[in-house]
């Protein structure tokens, strides 16, 4: 569960050039613009993630006070105050009342902070069952977060390749049904104790869904001559995941003229790992499908968060649009991930 409200020690606090009462705090990876002299060095604070909703109480109504027609409700977004970027916003500790505070501690919940959730594509609400069974869901860390900085971390001097983060929406196609042949049937023959039948489903980041001819997330499915659902057919202990884009996907930033799915992962069901980059090439040469676009692959990571937000910014191939970033994956299929999303791409009103 993501933190979108936590208590945090800030770890340097300097001056933004021309500006006389806001300077910069850095908080885990992030800057967040502050008045002057609100906070110090090594003090604790509550930090505030973009794309965090704060409730509707007297605490943060300064946030939409001045706002025109007042809104439902308030997103925290990248801002640039002075020239410097802004991400999150800082809170003194004495909001959470009567309340024990250590470092890392998530106030989520006790303050009532809600996840922004972008408009969902046609043919998501038509929900026919759960997520499949034995799949990971996707999602990846920004490099920025708690949990993004202790990845890069761990990331540092492994191999790794790098593709672009394309903006859309998840979705996986997989086999519907799992079958349990029984630990003794499995020990008999040596095979797989599960298998995978029923029919070919297509879900959502959360929910498998209906076959509609309205569905975006079906019509990519069926895309390239029903490349990926063949594949399915042929090797059911496969997961296809990818990014939904076309018309009407996040605006379509890519450009495309009808709805795709860009894989960026391929879960092998029976054996619980993620197919390697390579793995992933040859299938896709194979079965005719498309892959997110790769910018390197099978090099030592030695980038700072700074670094990688810096090659997070550009634009998608054959159009004017900012690209949402990158993302930076292990070559060994244990999908040890982090993203890096384009500062410029988010002040231009991307989420």
């Amino acid at each position: 569960m993501r933190k979108l409200a936590s208590i945090q020690r800030i770890k340097a606090i300097a001056p933004i050039e021309g500006a006389d009462n806001i300077e910069v705090a850095s908080v885990l990876g992030w800057k967040v613009v502050v008045r002057k002299g609100e906070f110090q060095v090594g003090q604790q604070a509550i930090y505030m993630e973009i794309d965090s909703i704060p409730p509707d109480t007297p605490v943060f109504s300064f946030l939409w006070k001045d706002v025109s027609p007042r809104p439902a409700s308030y997103r925290i977004k990248t801002i640039k105050l002075r020239g410097q970027v802004s991400q999150g916003i800082l809170f003194p500790l004495h909001i959470l009342g009567p309340l024990d505070t250590w470092d890392g501690r998530d106030v989520t919940e006790h303050l009532g902070v809600t996840k922004y959730e972008a408009p969902l594509p046609q043919g998501s609400n038509d929900v026919c069952g759960p997520f499949f069974d034995g799949v990971p869901k996707t999602d990846e860390e920004r490099v920025q977060s708690e949990l993004g900085m202790s990845i890069l971390e761990e990331l540092q001097g492994q191999f790794v390749y790098v593709t672009v983060k394309c903006d859309g929406s998840s979705m996986t196609i997989a086999k519907t049904e799992t079958i349990d042949h029984g630990q003794d049937i499995a020990e008999l023959d040596g095979g797989p104790r599960f298998g995978y039948g029923g029919s070919v489903g297509v879900a959502s980041r959360n929910w498998n869904l209906t076959e509609t001819p309205s569905s975006a997330y079906w019509r990519a499915a069926h895309a390239n001559n029903d490349a990926l659902i063949d594949l399915i057919v042929d090797q059911p202990w496969l997961a296809v995941q990818g990014e939904l884009v076309g018309p009407g996907i996040q605006g379509n930033r890519l450009g495309f003229t009808e709805h795709k799915c860009l894989v960026f992962d391929i879960y092998h069901r029976n054996e619980g790992r993620y197919l390697s980059i390579e793995e992933m090439e040859a299938l896709a040469e194979i079965w005719g499908f498309s892959l997110v676009p790769l910018i390197d692959k099978g090099f030592e990571l030695s980038y700072t968060a700074e670094d990688l937000l810096y090659m997070a910014e550009g634009k998608y191939d054959g159009t004017d649009n900012e690209r949402e970033g990158i993302v930076i994956r292990s070559m060994d299929g244990k999908r040890l991930s982090i993203k890096a999303i384009s500062n410029r791409f988010l002040l231009k009103g991307g989420e």
